[in-house]
């Protein structure tokens, strides 16, 4: 398959042929030059909170375990034994003093220096020093997890001084995780990430959304002077109201958004679910939406802040994990129920899967031919297709 041919070919302001979302060779390339080059959002510190604990990052074959060392540092490795290769950490999360190969049982410690390789060890010319785990590059963002696959990753700063201003007032790095689940997308990754990034869907497919949020906010007669309204009020606060939006073709969206009349959160109910985060001085301070591509999107609200990120399968399915954090302090059942804080998000979640899966079932067909975006409410779709397109053409830089 010529895909820089396909690349050169696609007609802009369409979607993409049948091949980018269904073709094993297409999404190879995805892995190659997209996931295995871009920073990836991969959890929150507050997901390993002590000592010894771990959690598991898969793209596709690559599996990376991300640790939580005696100095309280986050590291991650790619989960490949440097004896043989089998997979180290066969669970999704848990808490080990050290990490042992079920295979042979060579031990790893937490900082993925090798510290015992029975047997082995004792022969003549075995250096314990040259088999450490591999390393993954890792950022931290207000205690979110990036990581990066590539042996020089991009740089990390931008999304950071985009993002950090914002979402700091919400003090990731004190909350915890009220409850987490993960997606099974019977979709393409492509289709995941154009859906998350238009609104013309969300009337007709996410009630529980739009109770909160603006039907496409540029038409709504109220919006501007509202929104006016209360930057000026935000910014006597001291919290920022710039929208930084993909600058340079980055990666990276940033912008602190109003809510409806009557919602300081995106809750049902529009009352907040659980204590204030924070540095927020009152609830009324609208939603931090914040994308990071390839894979990731969340919201920041005054009382539980919500993040999404892909980890893609294969070329027509995609795990979708979803956490949600609150203040650290609070108790369930007393401070907040966690029905009330998901509500929203697990049933846009759902939505979302239903839609997508549709779409790539349409796409499969035959009879599948490229459709025309909306210049007016999905122009960010085609800007996502060209951020991606730059990355898998011929100009693009391979392994």
């Amino acid at each position: 398959m010529d895909i820089d041919q396909l690349v050169k070919n696609r007609q802009k302001g369409y979607s993409l042929p049948q091949a980018f979302y269904n073709h094993p060779e297409v999404f190879k390339r995805d892995m190659e030059r997209v996931f295995r080059k871009e920073w990836l959002l991969a959890g929150a510190g507050q997901q390993i909170p002590e000592h010894g604990d771990f959690m598991t990052f898969n793209v596709a074959g690559d599996s990376i375990i991300i640790t939580r060392g005696k100095d309280r540092e986050i590291r991650a490795f790619h989960n490949v034994c440097r004896h043989r290769g089998a997979r180290i950490c066969l669970k999704a999360k848990g808490n080990a003093k050290n990490l042992a190969c079920p295979y042979h049982q060579w031990v790893y410690n937490l900082e993925g220096k090798l510290v015992s390789a029975r047997i082995i060890e004792k022969e003549e010319g075995f250096n314990k020093d040259a088999y450490s785990l591999k390393r993954v590059h890792v950022k931290m963002l207000c205690d979110l997890i990036y990581i990066c696959l590539t042996e020089n990753p991009p740089d990390f700063e931008g999304t950071k001084s985009a993002i950090e201003p914002q979402l700091s007032w919400h003090q990731p790095e004190k909350t915890k995780v009220c409850y987490q689940h993960e997606f099974d997308v019977k979709a393409n990754w492509k289709l995941v990430l154009e859906n998350n990034r238009e609104c013309y869907h969300c009337a007709t497919v996410h009630k529980q959304f739009m109770k909160a949020n603006y039907d496409l906010r540029l038409f709504e007669d109220e919006y501007k002077d509202r929104q006016k309204n209360y930057y000026e009020k935000w910014e006597k606060l001291g919290i920022p109201t710039q929208a930084i939006t993909f600058p340079g073709e980055s990666s990276y969206r940033c912008e602190r958004l109003i809510l409806k009349e009557g919602f300081a959160t995106e809750t049902l109910s529009g009352e907040p679910s659980a204590p204030l985060l924070g540095k927020l001085p009152e609830a009324d301070t609208g939603s931090v939406r914040c994308i990071t591509l390839p894979n990731a999107w969340y919201h920041a609200n005054c009382d539980y802040i919500m993040l999404s990120y892909v980890m893609p399968v294969d070329s027509g399915h995609t795990k979708v994990r979803v956490i949600y954090l609150v203040h650290e302090d609070a108790v369930e059942n007393q401070d907040y129920v966690i029905e009330d804080v998901t509500a929203v998000w697990n049933a846009t979640s759902e939505q979302d899967q239903f839609v997508c899966e549709a779409v790539q079932a349409g796409v499969n067909s035959s009879f599948y031919e490229p459709g025309p975006f909306s210049k007016l409410v999905e122009g960010w779709v085609e800007d996502f297709v060209q951020w991606y397109l730059k990355r898998v053409g011929s100009a693009s830089v391979p392994g």
